[in-house]
């Protein structure tokens, strides 16, 4: 019943962004129907699909308020600086209010995420392609800055904010003066799912060939990074390692950016930590179930509109679901583990992210199973050896991880430069054949 109940769930959601009120209430009906017949009347699941229905209508039919035009603004920077060519535009927070709103200034001007500052603001509603997008943030307005005075406010969260900022600044700064572009940024996407400063190209490229699921941050990069937190506190009991998770998990949360798909994968790890610590078993698909209504629930907005959200959950689903299958498949034709694991992992992300690319990018094409079965056992290396290389601070092994993940790196793009050619000489060959027989 569980995994009918979480297919039916995660159907609805995906449905409800495409159709009308009164269709979606239909929708909503007849799957009430059929949970309460297939459940023999259980209270739990009925229940859990009208909170979630009611959910939905209450964020569709919200009105958001005006605002005024030109206002003052208490606020603090509370997201990491988008650059562009000319100006810069930042997410700030109210001190006293809930509001968020993008304000955009000339890139000269110095703001620090976790600083505080009056704004005296110009702000216009956010209209046209990418008002879903900031919807999914709840952020509703863009403003531009005419007049910028520093505030001395000081709390416990903005006090977190600003040394999180000061550890993601040294980090991206590091592999930025290690590595050249795109080594650099491909390295910080996986490491930190940053993938801004990307040519229009290569984002194609990554779309076009269904890689996006590998900069997107998911539950491996979470794994390594607890792995490097049990290294660090090697001289802590392991019992009362179990207290200082959920805080490492909520630097992460924040390092990241407040990523959909890093605050899914952070809670079911915490889950699973949970379970090993009250020695109970950890049902994966129970874990993403509880996460995924918690979060719709949370922010209906940032799920429907987020693409990381619904790449980390399909990719979850379909490892949890069939990665044990793969991976036995996998086992017959390759001896290492890892290989294994990387090339089983790799192939069901990419089969069950497939839904995704044909629906908002429009367009999959067969080269991508080549290419992620190729890149599949890169992946997890890089990953690792990024990491490994922001905790190194020796000479020699600087020289080292720059070397070998430059390799790497260079190997990774001439893959998908390989790909790319053969799906042009595909086509071609297409366009040819269709023309000779007509």
């Amino acid at each position: 019943m569980r995994k009918r109940f979480i297919f039916l769930l995660f159907g609805l959601i995906f449905l409800s962004q495409f159709v009308g009120i009164y269709l979606l209430t239909l929708l909503f009906a007849v799957c009430f129907v059929f949970v309460c017949v297939s459940d023999g009347g259980f209270w739990f699941w009925p229940l859990i699909l009208i909170i979630v229905f009611l959910r939905i209508v209450f964020w569709q039919t919200a009105v958001v308020s005006d605002l005024v035009q030109e206002f003052g603004f208490d606020a603090y920077v509370c997201s990491y600086v988008l650059d562009s060519n000319y100006y810069s535009s930042v997410f700030v927070c109210g001190l006293e209010t809930n509001d968020k709103l993008v304000i955009r200034f000339l890139a000269d001007v110095d703001l620090k995420f976790g600083e505080t500052y009056r704004f005296d603001l110009d702000c216009q509603r956010i209209v046209g392609e990418y008002a879903d997008y900031y919807r999914s943030l709840n952020v509703f307005y863009s403003c531009d800055v005419y007049a910028v005075e520093p505030l001395d406010h000081q709390s416990v969260w903005l006090f977190f904010l600003r040394k999180i900022s000061f550890v993601r600044n040294f980090m991206y700064k590091k592999i930025e003066q290690g590595f050249h572009y795109p080594t650099a940024d491909l390295l910080a996407g996986l490491l930190l799912g940053y993938r801004a400063n990307f040519d229009l190209l290569t984002k194609y490229s990554l779309n076009y060939l269904g890689l996006t699921h590998l900069i997107a941050i998911s539950g491996y990069n979470v794994a390594l990074f607890l792995l490097l937190v049990d290294k660090l506190l090697f001289f802590v009991n392991r019992l009362r390692r179990m207290y200082l998770y959920p805080i490492f998990l909520l630097i992460f949360i924040v390092l990241t950016g407040f990523q959909s798909s890093v605050i899914r994968a952070c809670l079911m790890a915490q889950i699973q930590l949970l379970a090993l610590k009250y020695h109970s078993d950890y049902e994966a698909l129970d874990a993403l179930l509880v996460v995924m209504i918690a979060m719709f629930l949370w922010s209906p907005a940032r799920i429907y509109f987020d693409l990381g959200f619904w790449l980390s959950v399909t990719s979850t689903m379909g490892i949890i679901l069939f990665g044990n299958r793969v991976l036995g498949f996998m086992s017959r034709y390759f001896k290492n583990i890892l290989l294994q694991e990387a090339l089983a992992m790799g192939c069901v992300s990419m089969c069950a992210t497939m839904l995704i690319s044909i629906v908002f990018f429009s367009q999959f094409n067969l080269f991508a199973i080549l290419i992620n079965i190729l890149v599949a056992p890169l992946v997890p290396v890089l990953m690792f050896g990024v990491f490994n290389y922001i905790l190194n601070f020796n000479y020699f092994l600087d020289v080292f991880y720059r070397l070998v993940l430059g390799v790497l790196v260079d190997v990774f793009f001439v893959l998908v430069e390989w790909c790319l050619f053969l799906n042009l000489i595909f086509w071609q060959l297409f366009h040819d054949f269709f023309n000779f027989m007509s």
